[in-house]
């Protein structure tokens, strides 16, 4: 019986090894499309698509990137606040289509007096 014990505790370490590479790796992820949109903006763009993302992603890291990991990483990312999807639409550089647009919230400076 501890044989078995020992088994499942080894299978639950392994398991949870691999979940936090994982979320590790999502993490990161989320960091690289966050840094992208950022320095877009920097450069003088409003926002991107998530097409546009993928694109310079994939430049930058010189991987392939697959579209759902970039939506995952772009809804993640509004829904913690970190990106913003704006209210205009436009012609994305990479598909051609109409869509929305998504860009790094602009901070408000504090007046301290």
């Amino acid at each position: 019986m501890e044989t078995q014990s020992t088994t499942h505790e080894s299978r639950d370490a392994q398991a949870q090894a691999l979940a936090d590479i994982g979320l590790e790796r999502q993490r990161h992820q989320n960091d690289d499309v966050e840094d992208v949109v950022r320095a877009a903006q920097r450069n003088g763009m409003d926002g991107l698509t998530r097409s546009e993302i993928r694109e310079r992603l994939e430049l930058i890291t010189s991987r392939r990137w697959e579209g759902s990991t970039v939506s995952r990483c772009v809804n993640g990312l509004i829904a913690a606040e970190r990106l913003v999807q704006l209210g205009q639409r436009r012609e994305c550089s990479v598909t051609g289509r109409v869509v929305t647009v998504v860009a790094v919230p602009a901070v408000q400076a504090r007046l301290v007096p």
